[in-house]
Parts: structure tokens; sequence; C-alpha cells
């Protein structure tokens, strides 16, 4: 029996509007995702309340810090997994997808753990030096600790959105780290643990929200077929690596541009007028009420990043120009 053929054109329509529907799906999810994350300002709230500004002071300076100098150990492989995953996956290859998965958290958590250490010895040995204050020479040592948990949050992660799973971060970042982190936050305190209360619940934080990242990213291969005798570890960690050269090099500008005000702010502190701990705790946390508003494109971008991906693996450039407009619009 003959099938009815079906016009081009209306093929076309139909993928188009598939991919919009991705689009406002993921696009939804993850404005919810945006808002969740947002409740960790009750932890800044409390560091402020119970602390005092100078001790959000010294966190804001640890933390900006951290999060920069961990943008050269993940490498770029956050950005990068998402494109390798949705090639794969577009290319029917799930097999290959679960190579990249795993591929990607060893590599980005293993540089961040060497760099860290790295880290932690040179602010040990030279933080006097460089003119930094005592109780941030003391709080970056402690904060450095947590850029392997920030790796490992972040590559699982985009590896869920590389699969077009928008949701994971919801319950990994969204609910996770801001319950853990308050909790954290209070029990450090309750221990009496109060100069580093702040860098521990971060850690801690993180850490659960790096694991239940992995654990809801290695779900999503559960049933992936076993890895092909073809398929080279090796060869495909160099071709992460090689990928994400140039993207680490943009992540690591655009997270210098974001950040220099504070860490700058933190090496003047008692050093310039008007630079203290406690003006810079203050400044710290209107940076952070103001940087919520930078981020309504995080709505769009984890969702397109996979969708175009995944149209350009076979050269369909009309449907990924299309996608590209409606998240423009």
């Amino acid at each position: 029996m003959l099938r009815p053929l079906t016009p081009p054109g209306a093929r076309e329509q139909s993928a188009s509007v598939d991919h919009g529907t991705e689009l406002k799906r993921g696009a939804r999810t993850n404005f919810i995702a945006m808002l969740a994350s947002n409740f960790r300002g009750i932890f800044t709230f409390l560091v402020a309340r119970l602390l005092g500004p100078a001790a959000l002071g010294v966190f804001s300076v640890a933390w900006a810090t951290t999060d920069l100098v961990s943008k050269i150990g993940i490498f770029g492989l956050d950005d990068t997994i998402i494109t390798f995953i949705a090639r794969s996956q577009a290319a029917g290859d799930h097999a290959r997808s679960r190579t990249f998965f795993r591929l990607a958290v060893f590599l980005g958590v293993g540089q961040c753990t060497i760099l860290a250490g790295i880290s932690i010895t040179l602010v040990r040995l030279f933080g006097r030096e460089l003119g930094l204050d005592p109780q941030m020479v003391a709080a970056l040592s402690v904060m450095f600790f947590a850029m392997p948990v920030v790796a490992l949050y972040r590559i699982n992660t985009a590896v869920s959105r590389g699969m077009k799973v928008m949701r994971h971060d919801i319950f990994s970042r969204g609910l996770t780290e801001t319950i853990v982190t308050t909790l954290a936050f209070l029990g450090t305190l309750w221990f009496g643990l109060r100069t580093f209360a702040p860098e521990i619940a971060v850690i801690v934080g993180m850490g659960a929200s790096g694991v239940v990242a992995l654990l809801l990213a290695a779900s999503l291969f559960s049933s992936a077929p076993p890895r092909p005798a073809a398929l080279s570890h090796g060869a495909e960690a160099r071709r992460l690596l090689a990928y994400a050269a140039p993207i680490s090099a943009y992540d690591l500008l655009n997270a210098v541009i974001v950040r220099l005000d504070v860490v700058m702010l933190g090496f003047f502190v008692g050093r310039a007028p008007g630079v203290t701990l406690t003006t810079l705790g203050i400044y710290g946390a209107a940076v952070e009420v103001a940087g919520g508003l930078r981020k309504i494109n995080q709505a769009f971008n984890p969702i397109f990043a996979p969708i175009v991906a995944g149209l350009t693996v076979d050269g369909d450039q009309e449907h990924a120009a299309a996608a590209f407009s409606r998240v423009s619009q």
C-alpha cells in the first residue's frame, strides 16, 4: 500500500514548529530554574545579618575569585559538552554521548582539583606579598576547595542540557544547592565555626548540587549500548579539549569582565580611602542583586545550544537560522 506523499514545505513547517515548541518548553523550564536559583539570596541575607557586612565582603571576594579561577580548570568543557552530546544524539549514537559525558566529567573535575591545589599553595605563600588582607588569604585558602564541585555541577548540568533535559537544574541547583547551603551555614554557626562558615556552606551546598546533577545526568544513559571497540578515549578527549580551547578563552575573558570589580576591590581593602571589608560587603550584595537582571538570557541559551548543534550536524542551516530568529525575537 502506498503512503501519501508529504509536500516538502509541509515537512519543513512541521520541523520548524517542533523546534519552536522545544525552544518554548526549554525556555520555560530554564526560567523556573533561574527563579529557583535566586532563592540563594536567602543565604547572602543570612551571612550579612548573622556575621555582618565585613564577613560578607570577605566571602564576596573569595567566591568571585574562585568562580573566576574555576573557568581555567573547567576549560570551556561545560559549553563544549552540550554541542558534542547534541550532535551525537542527532546522529543516533547514544554510546558516544555516554563516552563524552564520562570524559567531560573526568577532565573537568580532575583539572579543577589540580588547579585548586596549586591555587591554595600560591595564595598561602604569596598572598601577603600581594597585599591581601590576612582574612582574605584565609578565606581564599578554604574557598578554593570548592573548585572541583563547581566543575562537577556545571559539567553535569551541561550534559543534561545537551540531552535537551532542562528540568534537572531545578532539582540540582534551584532546590538542592539553595537548601543545603543555607542549612550548612546555620549548622556551621551552631558548631561555632563562624570564621569560615560561608565558605564551608558553599562547598557543602555546591558539592550536594554537583552530586545530584551527576546522578540525574547519569540516569539519562542507563539504557546506552556498550562502548564500541573502535572508540578511543584518548582521541575523543583530544577532540573535546581542542574544541573547548577557544570557548575557554572567551569564558575566562567574560568572567574577568563580570568579576573584576569585586576581585580588584579585595586587593585595595585598607589601602585605598573608603575601601573596607564593610563597604566591600555592601557593594558585593548590591552587585549580586543587580547581576540577576543580566541573567534573562539564561532562559534561552541552554535549550538553544543543543537544538542548533543537532541541526547543524547534517548542515541544516535553514532551520538553525529559524531557531536563532525565534530566540532573538
